[in-house]
Order: C-alpha cells, then structure tokens, then sequence
C-alpha cells in the first residue's frame, strides 16, 4: 500500500473542521501532517470579548495537543517559512521539509513587526500588537494587571472592525482610562453597511472615547507623534490595522489574489497547482459546511476521485460587540444594536468554540 501525505498549513476555522474529521475519520493510506506556530488557536470573534472581561483566556482558546490527543496525526509547532510547489516541499523553521501530496492552506493574519516598523517608528519596541492572537492572549492578563493600577492614556491604532471593537472592550474593561481611536480614513470602517460608520460614531462618542482622523508617525515610552504633527500622550498603544498573509506566500509561485492570498477555484483549489487548497481568504465566519466541503475534497483529491464545489456564500448577520454585553447585528441594509444581538453573538461563539473542547 502506498503512503500518501496530506498536509496542513495553519489553524484557520476550515482547516481545524478538516484536522478533526481525519481525527474521527482517519486513512490508513494517509499520512497526516499539521504546521502551526503556536500550539494554542484563540478565536477571533471572541478576543475582544477577552478583552472586556467576559472571558478568561482558557474560554476562548483551544489547547491542540489536547485535541488532537492520541491521534495519528503529527504535529509541528514550527513557522513555515516557505512552499515549493514543483517538488511539493513545505520549509519549517523547525525541522525537516515536509513533502506533500495534498496541501491544505488556511492561515491566520499576520502582522509583519519589521515592516510595521519602518511605517510606524518604535512599533516594534513600544506597541502591543493583536496579531497573533495566542501570543496577544499570553500577554493580555500582565497588561491588564498593569491597566488597573494606573491611569493609562490608551491609544488603538487602526479603525479596523477589530480596532473598533478592542477600543469599545478597552473602555468597559478600563473605565478609569482614557481610550484613542487613531482612523486614518475619514470614518471608522466596521463593513460595506453605509448605516453602520455613523451609528459606530455615535457610541464611542457616548463612551468618551476619542477618535483621531489621523495616522501614527512614530511612537516613544509615553507618547506618539502623529502624521499631522501633533504629539499625543500614549502609555500604550495597540496596532490593530496592517494584516496581511503570511510573507513566504508572496515568494512561492502560487497565483495570488489582489489581498495575496493563493487565487482558487470554486472547490477552493489553487488554480495554478491542483495539490493545494486554500481556504485562508474565507475568514473566520466561515461555516461547518465549507469544512465538511473541504474535508471532502481533501480525500477525493487523494483518491484522485471528483470534487465537489464550495457553497455560495450566503448573506449572514454580522454581529460586532460593544464592549458592555451589547451588539451591533447587520444583515444587508438592516443594523440593530441591542443586548439581545450580543447574546446572540454569544452563543454563536460558545457553539462554535465547544466542537474543539474535549
């Protein structure tokens, strides 16, 4: 019997429905490989939640070597720093190459430190950056024990719907601190929903929070210089803006989308090299079904066998927290803001968290 391999880069939603299904569902003819950096997957939809105080770490985590457990899959907790798709090759920082008959990419956002560096002077030394999220999490508890003992001047960097969001959770958690929301466009952007910047406006006018239409310079110990020339006290400042995918993507010869991530097709496989999937583009809203879609897939396409498209993608609620246990729910045109939005939220998360805790 031949071994085939099947490896998968990152921790993304669709690929962790995938690595739990050949889990339940494993192939004797398969040998299956998971590369992620951190041994620990903390939710995007519910940091911010963390942040407010609604969670502990450990609810809005998942612990991978307790979920994968006695699993034959093997595990490498290493960066990958680059692809090969002509000898099908995955390069770790960690270990030896890894060659592949299937590849399954669904990578999380990174945040280049180096680059962000030379964009905003001192970042890397001054600022707290969201991504990654596991590391991000790590540090949470020691800066908010710190928080709570002093008056901080706190400034978010970037109108991002994660910036929005970090900045709301900040002033609920930290009342006694002063929160700065730096947009560099003319309005914070939450979605496409042309209600939705004016009615964000609105509540952090209500909450005191301050929101600068202007862009960071430089940063120092306690205070950042804008691109205005106005200085700004800053005892802490957190990057929520400058996402990207990861840097060795762009190095690989992979066709690329306008956002750098691998172009696919409708059964979310690279157009250029038909061993790869990617499903990294698709975000964290990404439902159960596009996992059993790609769990699918993975196994025709190491049976050589059909596959089967991806489900169009539907209109959904788009559900972003305030901070205090309430929410803002957009679907199309619709925005309605309300506790219930939030325990809506809520229980869309827990569900979704639950399936990975064992």
């Amino acid at each position: 019997m031949t071994i085939k391999k099947l490896v998968l880069i990152g921790a993304g939603p669709v690929n962790l429905y995938a690595l739990t299904a050949f889990k339940a569902l494993p192939r004797a003819d398969t040998d299956v490989h998971f590369v992620t950096p951190y041994d620990t997957v903390v939710s995007p939809r519910m940091v911010c939640g963390l942040v407010a105080g609604h969670y502990s770490v450990g609810d809005c985590s998942i612990h991978l070597p307790t979920l994968l457990g006695q699993s034959a899959i093997k595990s490498h907790f290493s960066v990958c720093t680059g692809l090969d798709t002509r000898t099908q090759q995955v390069h770790l920082q960690h270990g030896a190459p890894l060659h592949y008959d299937v590849l399954s990419l669904d990578t999380s956002p990174v945040m280049d430190r180096e680059l962000m560096d030379t964009r905003i002077a001192g970042a890397k030394e001054h600022a707290l950056f969201v991504q990654p999220l596991a590391q991000f999490a790590k540090l949470w508890p020691q800066v908010l024990a710190h928080a709570q003992q002093h008056a901080l001047n706190i400034s978010v960097i970037g109108a991002s719907p994660v910036g929005v969001e970090m900045a709301l959770a900040l002033q609920h958690q930290l009342p006694h601190c002063r929160v700065t929301l730096l947009a560099q466009s003319e309005k914070p952007e939450a979605n496409t929903n042309p209600v939705l910047p004016q009615k964000i406006i609105g509540i952090l006018k209500s909450r005191r929070i301050t929101v600068l239409h202007d862009s960071c310079k430089a940063l120092q110990a306690q205070s950042m210089l804008l691109n205005s020339g106005a200085s700004l006290s800053c005892d802490m400042a957190l990057i929520a803006s400058g996402e990207h995918p990861p840097a060795w993507l762009s190095h690989c010869d992979l066709a690329l989308d306008a956002q750098g991530h691998a172009l696919v097709n409708s059964f979310a496989q690279a157009t250029s090299y038909p061993q790869v999937f990617s499903m990294s583009g698709f975000g964290w809203d990404a439902t159960n079904t596009a996992g059993r879609v790609l769990d699918r897939n993975l196994r025709a396409a190491l049976d050589h066998q059909p596959l089967k498209s991806l489900p169009n993608a539907l209109r959904s609620v788009n559900l972003m927290g305030c901070g205090d246990r309430t929410a803002i729910a957009t679907w199309g045109a619709f925005t309605l803001k309300g506790r219930w939005a939030w325990q809506l939220k809520h229980v869309m998360d827990q569900r979704w968290i639950r399936q990975y805790k064992l």
